[in-house]
């Protein structure tokens, strides 16, 4: 993870969920193909999917607030690679493309992201991930979450902290 990335998450940034929302460097239609991409990557299960969550929105902030001008342009390439990709695939755009033919798609984009981390792909999927597990239901429902640092005991006998050993041995 980027340190703009764990700074972000660490001051609690978190996607606007009001129904004025607006982008913040994404097109419209790159919203809706991000949304759907998000979705794949992390699809609805016994907990809800990334583009349910708003991962999306998450990711527009980041990348407007966070990414270099020569990273932006990297990913709002990358969305368009994923569109056009589509349309020689299925003849149609991401968005009106069937869910197998959308997978074919974005399969070969990830096995290239596997090969070159600085692949635009390989970053959308980071911070989806990172989105993700960054919100209350990602944390709560899909991970088992401890809260860090946990209680503070500033006197207690050390057989009781660390099994007895000091936490520097």
């Amino acid at each position: 993870m980027s340190a703009g990335t764990v700074s972000a998450v660490m001051s609690g940034c978190k996607p606007d969920t009001s129904d004025n929302w607006k982008p913040l460097i994404l097109s419209k239609d790159q919203v809706k193909i991000l949304a759907e991409v998000v979705d794949i990557i992390l699809p609805a299960t016994n907990t809800p999917g990334a583009k349910e969550l708003l991962v999306h929105r998450f990711i527009d902030k980041i990348i407007a607030e966070c990414f270099s001008k020569e990273e932006q342009d990297k990913v709002l390439k990358g969305l368009e690679y994923i569109n056009s990709a589509s349309v020689d695939v299925s003849g149609k755009g991401f968005m009106g493309a069937s869910p197998e033919e959308r997978l074919t798609v974005l399969s070969t984009y990830d096995k290239e992201a596997i090969k070159d981390h600085s692949h635009f792909f390989f970053k959308i999927k980071d911070l989806a991930i990172t989105g993700y597990f960054s919100t209350e239901i990602g944390q709560t429902q899909a991970l088992q979450h401890v809260a860090v640092p946990g209680r503070y005991e500033g006197c207690i006998p050390l057989e009781k902290a660390g099994e007895g050993r000091a936490w520097a041995q």
